[in-house]
């Protein structure tokens, strides 16, 4: 049978189920999105609150010394020295580190005396730490 805009009972229900399944894909799509971004936001915050970067109590160091990494889940870490005008000085550390704890074995040597800073970036955090080398032998 048509009806009076020439579309026929198959057409009109394939038409009914065309809309049916844009309908559930959206839905799909929309649900996905928000999984992934809770997921997102979950990981983003345990990064926040469980990743430690410990340097000394002073920050002054006379002598090559140790940082510690505290890594709640495997993530990449990128450890750069940054001198006082914002200037990239050295990166020392970019790699993937597993979940645990880590040593990093600082040397002051390369680095003249003078104020640097410290910045740590993993998954989406940066931790800032000011330092000081007082370096005898690049005086």
């Amino acid at each position: 049978m048509n009806d009076a805009a020439g579309l026929n009972d198959s057409s009109v229900y394939d038409v009914v189920m065309g809309i049916l399944y844009a309908i559930t894909a959206l839905v799909l799509i929309v649900t996905a999105f928000i999984l992934i971004t809770r997921q997102y936001r979950r990981n983003k915050i345990v990064a926040i609150n469980q990743l430690e970067f410990i340097t000394s109590r002073y920050n002054v160091y006379e002598e090559d010394t140790q940082f510690l990494f505290n890594v709640p889940y495997k993530m990449k870490i990128s450890l750069e020295l940054i001198d006082e005008n914002d200037k990239l000085i050295d990166t020392l550390v970019d790699k993937d580190f597993e979940a645990g704890e880590h040593i990093y074995h600082f040397k002051i040597t390369p680095y003249p005396t003078g104020l640097y800073f410290l910045k740590l970036h993993a998954d989406n955090v940066d931790m800032l730490r000011k330092i000081k080398i007082n370096n005898n032998d690049n005086r």
